[in-house]
């Protein structure tokens, strides 16, 4: 599976996702008169740390992807609404210590070996610090995980497009980082993966 892994430049990013036997990573990076081809590509991956005016600007390539079916990923907020249909909104309303994770479907199986719990909490302690603000316009439908005050933070849908779009409200995922084992985070990932090479073979079918 051909993975196009979005790069603005931010050090680290490329390191967090390595080829393996079943995915390929080709970097895009983001440079002057950005102009993106996605022909060749079954997943675009928008990590952490994305230049979100160049996806804007990049918007129609991006709709055309998901149209012709292809598996849309995004795990940093969206500034600008580039990504079809939804929008992300910063919220610190609530104090850390007070949110907690639910899963509210879970049809893909994202968070299949992986608890809510293991995203909210970190290994200090600190609660609610894995998402960043909240998805909005999210359809029923697609919404995998909300906060305690109702926040969508994670959002999984197969049906508003032809393609598969899965978007989280900043919360980062990774194949691998640096410094950090086995995590929940990275269990997520993987599960996306098998999610998205489930959705490519059925589009082959």
């Amino acid at each position: 599976m051909n993975i196009a892994l979005i790069h603005s430049g931010v050090t680290g990013t490329v390191e967090c996702y390595a080829d393996d036997t079943q995915h390929h990573y080709r970097v895009e990076r983001i440079g002057r008169a950005w102009r993106p081809c996605f022909a060749d590509d079954d997943v675009v991956l928008v990590p952490n740390g994305a230049n979100h005016l160049a996806l804007f600007e990049a918007r129609a390539t991006l709709y055309e992807f998901v149209a012709r079916g292809g598996a849309l990923l995004c795990f940093c907020g969206f500034f600008t609404p580039w990504l079809a249909g939804l929008r992300w909104r910063h919220d610190y309303r609530h104090p850390l210590r007070d949110v907690s994770y639910h899963l509210v479907h879970d049809a893909l199986g994202l968070f299949d070996g992986v608890t809510a719990h293991e995203l909210c909490v970190d290994e200090h302690g600190l609660r609610g610090g894995w998402a960043c603000g909240e998805i909005l316009d999210a359809p029923a439908h697609s919404v995998v995980l909300r906060d305690n005050f109702q926040r969508v933070l994670m959002v999984a849908d197969s049906l508003s497009h032809s393609g598969l779009v899965i978007a989280t409200a900043s919360g980062p995922l990774f194949d691998d980082q640096p410094g950090i084992q086995a995590s929940g985070a990275r269990r997520v990932y993987r599960n996306i993966l098998r999610a998205c090479r489930d959705h490519h073979e059925a589009r082959s079918d």
